[in-house]
C-alpha cells in the first residue's frame, strides 16, 4: 500500500524511516543515501516522475473529451492535470502552457470569456515565448468586448 502524497513537501514532515518505507513499497533501491535529504531527493524524484505521468495522462484525457464536444468534462480534466503538472514542472513549462492554453480555449467553447482569459493570461505570464497563449488572451478579451 503505497501512500500517495498530497503534495511533495509533506515528503519533508516525514521521518528517514517513513521515507525509507515508502522508497521500499517502491521497490527504489535507496543505499546510496547517507543523510535524510538523500532520502527525500530520491523520493521526491521519483514521485515527480510519477505525479507528471498522472498530469500528462489527465492532459490526454482533456484532450479527448475536447475533441468529442464535451467541453465541461475537458475543463475538469485540464484541472486535474493542472494540479500535477504544476507540482512536477516549472510554470513556465510548455506542458503547463499547454494545459493552461486548452482549458482557455475549452471555456471559451462554454462562452466563459473571463475565466478563459485568466487562463490565457496565466498561460502569457507563465511562458510568454508560448503564442497560443497570446492567442487564446485575444480571443478571451474580444469575446468580452475589449482590445485584444
Amino acid at each position: 500500500k503505497i501512500l500517495i502524497m498530497a503534495s511533495l513537501k509533506e515528503i519533508e514532515l516525514l521521518s528517514a524511516r517513513e521515507i525509507k518505507e515508502r522508497l521500499s513499497e517502491l521497490n527504489l533501491d535507496y543505499s546510496d543515501c547517507f543523510e535524510k535529504g538523500d532520502l527525500v531527493r530520491k523520493l521526491k524524484i521519483h514521485l515527480t516522475k510519477t505525479i507528471g505521468e498522472k498530469g500528462l495522462q489527465y492532459k490526454e484525457l482533456a484532450n479527448r473529451a475536447f475533441q468529442r464536444g464535451s467541453f465541461a468534462l475537458a475543463i475538469r480534466h485540464y484541472t486535474d492535470a493542472l494540479q500535477l503538472l504544476e507540482s512536477s514542472y516549472d510554470m513556465g513549462s510548455e506542458p503547463v502552457a499547454q494545459v493552461l492554453s486548452n482549458r482557455s480555449v475549452a471555456y471559451l467553447k462554454l462562452d466563459q470569456a473571463p475565466t478563459a482569459g485568466v487562463d490565457a493570461a496565466r498561460c502569457v505570464e507563465g511562458a510568454p515565448s508560448f503564442a497560443k497563449g497570446y492567442l487564446r488572451l485575444g480571443s478571451a478579451r474580444l469575446r468580452q468586448g475589449m482590445p485584444a
